[in-house]
């Protein structure tokens, strides 16, 4: 099947999986597919792997989202969880691999058999807003709609210089820190 390219890391000894979702920027200048629990964008000029990753439960369906600082992939995953991976900045010579957080969960999967209802099966991109946003269904028939901007705000100011507003700390941040001022 096209965009399963020989010579890609980690393809050893790995059996072929079925493509479920494939998706493309905006732009057109990435596209993205899931097969199992593996999530893969590639730059579409240069078929250069932006991403190649084994999401936490199968991943059912990705979506685009971001803005002028940084391309975001979104996927919904089979047990309620939904990572969000950094896939905008191709080789970035300000940043190191191990200094730099390239997936962030959005949200928490659901645990273990209680998944039921709460299984993400479909996610899209939707215009308008910063260009975070996302509609959402679940297997209860429930459709959401995310603005995802938080959590890809995370990954762009951590390590970065956070001088906004915005805590970007991993500890413990329940908001009570300086009371005082």
């Amino acid at each position: 099947a096209r965009g399963a390219r020989g010579g890609g890391g980690g393809g050893a000894g790995r059996q072929k999986e079925t493509v479920e979702h494939i998706v493309w920027s905006d732009d057109g200048a990435r596209y993205a597919y899931c097969h199992g629990t593996r999530i893969t964008a590639r730059d579409a000029a240069s078929g250069e792997d932006l991403l190649d990753v084994d999401a936490p439960a199968r991943a059912n369906q990705l979506a685009f989202v971001g803005g002028p600082e940084g391309m975001f992939l979104a996927a919904a995953c089979d047990d309620g969880g939904l990572p969000v991976f950094e896939v905008g900045r191709l080789l970035d010579e300000s940043t190191d691999a191990e200094d730099t957080r390239r997936a962030i969960m959005a949200i928490e999967p659901a645990d273990g058999v209680a998944a039921g209802d709460d299984r993400l099966k479909c996610i899209r991109s939707v215009e308008g807003g910063s260009g975070f946003l996302a509609v959402t269904a679940n297997s209860g028939g429930v459709v959401s709609l995310m603005d995802l901007e938080g959590a890809a705000r995370m990954m762009l100011t951590e390590g970065g210089g956070g001088d906004e507003d915005e805590d970007g700390g991993r500890g413990s941040s329940d908001g009570s820190d300086d009371e005082d001022d």
